[in-house]
């Protein structure tokens, strides 16, 4: 079965017996951004949402091709039920491949940051700060409980997916602390999933050891999951985490995800602590059947603000150590996703293979936390108003919102470097940070 839901500039074409979902973001300015199966991003020029919009809508080659000339000035109507045909033959390969969705496959792509949408493209939903464990990085600093800050109820976080769909969000993600310590998880997939939108999980992974557990959570409609395996050794895990015993438990959430019908990644962050092991990492997940790992550069925030010394390798440490799992991921047939906000002076991850790397907070991503109060990026602590409070034109141009999109931040050194466009100067918070 098919189902087309449509709302102004968002429309999800999902199709249950292929387990195929696609969502597409169409901007005002009619750019657009295509999430394929919670795992695929592209963005689209004017041409290609197009016909990316046709193709969700059933049209035939001529009926596309015919709309296209009145759509756009000089096109020839064989060229465009040919480029239709392109594009429709394009998403379906990529739909169902492996293939990178940027380099391969031909779209011509536009750089995210040289347009200005109306809304993000992932909203980060903390729903508790409430966690069992007690990593020593967090930048969360969970676990905590704030007398003053109240989680909101189901309903309310209804009522924030509700208006994360009328203002065009078409991708959420549950995190935390440890989303899954909300008895209410699987009720929050659910209502997304019926809205349309793609739903994404970050745990430790240590509760899906339950494996009824976890297969209520894919049947509600969950399109992905990120797990945290610090290490391949349980006692050098366990000892970032803070809690003995949780290497095991995560270890069995990872074996009983892979077997689910849905995508599975398999992340860590970067540390003194577990940079030597990075190989051996690599080929654990591996032999556990995990197609998807990624890696994250310490955050500046929370608790690892009192431990940066202590904890975060030298730069050029790390640059071997992604080379390293990048080499072997290749070879093994996994994929690598490298998330880390680097200034490209120091780190330059599109030298190393690694794509384009930047802050997106505030443009491509927001964060909420457990009591409703809108934050750039799920480390960085600063309101920009409550989701439930206040208009979204207020939030969304706050004036740290618009400070953070125009790259106000960046250290005066980076004025006329040559690549700044793509770099923005590295992390936001580490710049504070080092100042």
């Amino acid at each position: 079965m098919i189902t087309m839901i449509k709302k102004t500039k968002f429309i999800s074409y999902i199709d249950e017996d292929s387990g195929l979902h696609m969502h597409l973001r169409l901007n005002p300015d009619g750019t657009g951004v295509l999430i394929i199966n919670a795992s695929k991003v592209v963005y689209l020029n004017k041409s290609a949402a197009f016909y990316v919009e046709q193709m969700f809508k059933g049209a035939k080659p001529e009926e596309a091709a015919k709309r296209a000339l009145k759509k756009f000035k000089g096109v020839d109507f064989n060229e465009a039920k040919q480029d239709y045909l392109e594009v429709v033959n394009k998403t379906l390969s990529l739909a169902f491949s492996k293939t990178c969705p940027i380099s391969s496959l031909g779209f011509r792509r536009i750089d995210p940051f040289t347009f200005k949408p109306s809304a993000p493209y992932r909203v980060d939903l903390a729903i508790t700060y409430e966690c069992n464990n007690a990593c020593i990085h967090c930048y969360s600093s969970s676990p905590r409980k704030s007398p003053e800050k109240k989680e909101l109820s189901t309903s309310d976080w209804f009522k924030v997916v509700d208006k994360l769909f009328e203002v065009g969000v078409p991708y959420i993600s549950f995190t935390g602390g440890e989303p899954t310590l909300r008895n209410d998880l699987e009720n929050l997939i659910s209502y997304a999933q019926r809205k349309g939108l793609v739903t994404g999980l970050v745990t430790n992974g240590r509760k899906l050891r339950d494996k009824h557990y976890l297969h209520r959570l894919v049947s509600a409609g969950l399109d992905s999951i990120q797990i945290t395996l610090e290490s391949p050794d349980p006692e050098t895990h366990d000892k970032i985490t803070g809690v003995n015993g949780s290497w095991k438990e995560t270890v069995e959430g990872i074996k009983n995800a892979v077997k689910e019908n849905i995508y599975v990644d398999v992340n860590t962050t970067l540390t003194k602590m577990n940079i030597d092991q990075v190989e051996e990492w690599v080929i654990f997940l591996n032999n556990l059947g995990v197609e998807n790992i990624s890696i994250n550069k310490l955050i500046y925030s929370g608790k690892a603000l009192n431990l940066i010394k202590e904890l975060e390798p030298p730069v050029d440490k790390t640059r071997e150590a992604l080379m390293k799992v990048k080499e072997l991921a290749e070879d093994l047939g996994m994929k690598f996703t490298w998330y880390g906000v680097t200034k490209y002076c120091e780190l330059d991850p599109v030298e190393l293979g690694l794509g384009i790397k930047t802050c997106s907070a505030a443009l491509l991503t927001l964060a909420i936390e457990p009591d409703g109060t809108v934050i750039p990026c799920q480390s960085y602590f600063h309101p920009l108003g409550n989701i439930l409070k206040d208009k979204w034109s207020k939030i969304w141009n706050h004036e740290l919102c618009l400070h953070i999109r125009e790259r106000a931040y960046a250290p005066s050194q980076c004025e006329g470097c040559p690549k700044f466009a793509i770099c923005g100067g590295g992390c936001p918070l580490e710049i504070t940070y080092t100042r």
